[in-house]
């Protein structure tokens, strides 16, 4: 049986295949409204911390802008080199020790120099003179 030249058969299926097309888009936006309320919603982190480390070595950047520092908290084992914006504080001095003061932006599983250092923003860095248990080791804040 034709229909004006074409068979009837290819326009069932145009018609099946356009339905199941519709059906196949409904789905989706269906799952995608649903995940959407299913999306935590992340804490704003407000508060601040500080630690106290010892700036072991200073490297240069590519970057003018730009410095390595390795540092190390005080009878800690943990070294690791971070890179900071020379606009926290120019005038930084190899074996010295700062106060470097975070803002965190995500919870900090860990606490250590690297977890710290990627999962919160570094505010400031002012030079201190407290040695030893003097020295600022805040917790780490969370909210």
């Amino acid at each position: 049986m034709k229909i004006k030249g074409k068979s009837t058969f290819f326009y069932i299926m145009v018609v099946f295949l356009s339905l199941l097309l519709l059906l196949l888009v409904i789905c989706i936006n269906a799952n995608i409204f649903k995940d959407k309320n299913k999306i935590p919603i992340q804490k704003k982190f407000t508060c601040t911390f500080i630690r106290t480390y010892k700036v072991e070595y200073i490297l240069p950047s590519n970057s003018e802008n730009f410095l390595y520092l390795t540092i190390r908290a005080f009878q800690d084992e943990e070294v690791q080199t971070i890179k900071i914006s020379k606009a926290l504080f120019p005038k930084i001095e190899q074996g010295k020790y700062y106060e470097f003061k975070f803002r965190p932006f995500e919870k900090i599983e860990q606490d250590n120099i690297m977890d710290i250092y990627r999962k919160s923003k570094l505010i400031s860095i002012e030079e201190t003179e407290k040695i030893g248990l003097e020295q600022i080791q805040d917790r780490i804040c969370e909210s």
